[in-house]
This record gives structure tokens, C-alpha cells and sequence, in this order.
């Protein structure tokens, strides 16, 4: 009996340590420049190489170090995805979309090369200016390139201008698009990411707000948990799981409107209510934030800043 016991004890521990050595987060870290003369930071996580598994590109804010959402990265990819965090490290308006698709092109040669992805499941992250140009980066990676013909997503958090959008540029019916705000974020104008998300002509879509004083600056943090873990991973993470694996419908694309303690999620394909839309838009005045429809003379032109100043809400 005790050397069973002994035995037992040997096998739990060979177990354990087989599990850790399974989870561990292997990384691989380059900047480039792209074409048009800026550098990218570029960050992939996984768990084993020549393993294929779905692929999420996460684009950073501008100008914001890719790390700062490192967090996410480990959640993802502890969830078994390979992500890839792409950051700019110099903000220009008129070729954004260009430069990540530079830094995408580089990490799927990476990604092929380590025997990680093999680009038929394919998500598309973003935070801020990063959310922005998610449409037209689409556009490229999944019309142009057919990529994602497995499982294709967009989930932009707080986007801003898709400055290189053009009204031409159809996504296929097949991409699940997500567009998530924070209750606390007055920075954007509103009609900004509810004329793009109007937009989509795709299968799944909605719209999403995060509650329990969530801002601009949370996805940077991992802290507060809940709000975290409630508010950004599971989101995520349900999403690509309906994507991919064509579970859990009913938490992100619904036939009803998911009223939690920390997020609303309006009922797949609807806008928010007019009252919610007021709500954001006068908020978003009040706020003297200069990122509206018409951007300032820093920036290149907003594409659909007409339509963006004539947005109604229905």
C-alpha cells in the first residue's frame, strides 16, 4: 500500500509538471520598417511550435508600447490562440493601415516558419486608433488576400478613423464584427464608430458597452479583475469561440439584449437605443475632445466625415 501511495504521489507530480511545462507562454519579439519608412513593434505568444492554431492580430493605440496589453496576450494565448501584438512607433494618419499590414505580413512568415498558423483562422484585435483601421485592414486581409476562410472576426475597443476606408471596400459576409465602448470613454465622437459599424454588411454583428467605470485606459490594465475578466477577455474570447468554434452564440451575438452588472450587449445587427446615443454624444460635446468627425489639420482627412456629421441613429 505504500508503494502504491509512493507511486501515486510520483505520477501526480510528473502530471503536474507536464501541465506547466504544456501552458508555458513562448515569445518572440522583432521592430521592422515597414515600406513606408516607420517602425512596427511586433510580439507573438504561444504555447507549442508546429502546432496550428486560430490567429489574433491585437493592434496596439498609437503610439503605445504593444506591451502594455501583454495581459491579454497570456490570457489569449493560455486559451491556446497564438496572438500576435503589433504596435506603431510613430503615428501617421495616412498610411496606418499600411503599416500594420507591413507588420501582419512579417508575423505570418514568422508564424508559418514556427508551423503556428497557416492564416485560415484569423481574428483582428484593436484598441483606439488601432480599432480604427480594422475595416480597411480587413478589407485587405480577408477580401483581397482571402484570408480567414475558416473563422474571420473584427473587435475594435473605443475605434477611431479608419483613415484609409474606402467606400468601396466590402467585407465578406462572413466576418463577425464587434464594436465595444467603455461607459467612462467620452474621447471619440460616437458617430464616428456607429457610421462604420452601420456599415458592415456582414452575417453577425454588434454593439457593445462595457459598464463599472470602464474608460479609454482599460484595456492597458490588468486591474480591476472582474471588470477586466468581464469587460475584455470574455468578450474576446467568446467571440473567437463562436468564430472558430462555433460555440457560444448566444453570449456575443444574441436575439436579445444581454444586460449584465458589467456589460450591455445590444441584440445582434441593432444600433444602441436613440436615448443611449444621445447619452454618448452629448457626453462625448461636453467632453471638448478634439476627435471628432472632422479631425484636426495633424491628421489626413476622414474619409466618411460627411457621413459621419449627417449619422442618424437608425
Amino acid at each position: 500500500m505504500y508503494r502504491q501511495l509512493i507511486l501515486f504521489i510520483i505520477l501526480l507530480q510528473v502530471t503536474a509538471c507536464a501541465d506547466r511545462h504544456e501552458n508555458k507562454i513562448h515569445s518572440f519579439h522583432k521592430t521592422i520598417d515597414t515600406q513606408h519608412k516607420n517602425k512596427m513593434g511586433i510580439s507573438i505568444y504561444y504555447q507549442k511550435e508546429n502546432t496550428i492554431k486560430p490567429t489574433l492580430y491585437f493592434l496596439a493605440a498609437s503610439t503605445s508600447d504593444r506591451r502594455s496589453y501583454e495581459h491579454i496576450y497570456h490570457y489569449l494565448a493560455n486559451k491556446g490562440y497564438v496572438v500576435v501584438g503589433l504596435s506603431t512607433e510613430g503615428f501617421a494618419s495616412d498610411f496606418m493601415s499600411y503599416h500594420f499590414y507591413d507588420a501582419i505580413s512579417y508575423a505570418r512568415r514568422v508564424c508559418k516558419k514556427k508551423g503556428l498558423s497557416d492564416d485560415k483562422q484569423i481574428g483582428l484585435i484593436g484598441h483606439s486608433s488601432g480599432a480604427g483601421v480594422l475595416p480597411s485592414l480587413a478589407y485587405k486581409l480577408f477580401t483581397e488576400d482571402k484570408l480567414g476562410e475558416d473563422g474571420r472576426f473584427i473587435f475594435g475597443a473605443s475605434p477611431w478613423i479608419d483613415f484609409q476606408f474606402k467606400n468601396f471596400m466590402k467585407l465578406p459576409k462572413d466576418t463577425n464584427f464587434v464594436t465595444q465602448l467603455f461607459e467612462d470613454d467620452h474621447s471619440t465622437d460616437p458617430r464616428i464608430y456607429l457610421d462604420i459599424y452601420k456599415l458592415m454588411d456582414v452575417n453577425h454583428k454588434t454593439f457593445m458597452m462595457v459598464k463599472q467605470g470602464g474608460n479609454h485606459q482599460t484595456p492597458f490594465y490588468d486591474k480591476p479583475k472582474e471588470l477586466v475578466q468581464k469587460g475584455v477577455y470574455e468578450p474576446i474570447e467568446n467571440l473567437a469561440s463562436f468564430t472558430f468554434f462555433k460555440k457560444d452564440k448566444e453570449k456575443i451575438f444574441s436575439s436579445k439584449k444581454i444586460i449584465t452588472d458589467y456589460v450591455d450587449i445590444e441584440a445582434e445587427g441593432t444600433l444602441p437605443s436613440n436615448k443611449d446615443y444621445k447619452q454618448m454624444l452629448n457626453a462625448f460635446i461636453r467632453s471638448r475632445s478634439s476627435f471628432g468627425c472632422k479631425p484636426t489639420s495633424n491628421y489626413a482627412p476622414n474619409p466618411r466625415e460627411k457621413e459621419c456629421l449627417n449619422y442618424q441613429n437608425r
